[in-house]
């Protein structure tokens, strides 16, 4: 076998051994695309559910707070007509 037979001999297993590297790292990259992308869809779902019921809870919110003042504005006005302190407001601290 002369030199060049040689060299190219083992250019040809260099060759083989960083395709085989190549394809390994390929997969293995592939895999944890994969695996990151499932991970983020799984967030996305989650954030999208939570996202929902903070929606649900600012609307509670909301007609909780309107329901309070309501029933605020009711007991001032019939403290007045009973002459009885149904609740005391809170003072100002400005």
């Amino acid at each position: 076998m002369t030199n060049e037979e040689m060299l190219a001999a083992m250019q040809q297993m260099i060759d083989q051994r960083f395709s085989n590297m190549q394809q390994s790292i390929e997969t293995k990259f592939a895999e944890e695309h994969k695996a990151t992308s499932e991970g983020f869809t799984s967030m996305e779902q989650r954030l999208d559910k939570l996202e929902t019921k903070v929606d649900i809870i600012q609307e509670n919110v909301a007609i909780t707070r309107n329901a309070t003042n309501t029933l605020l504005d009711w007991a001032e006005k019939a403290q007045i007509e009973v002459k009885i302190p149904l609740y005391k407001k809170a003072k100002s601290t400005t």
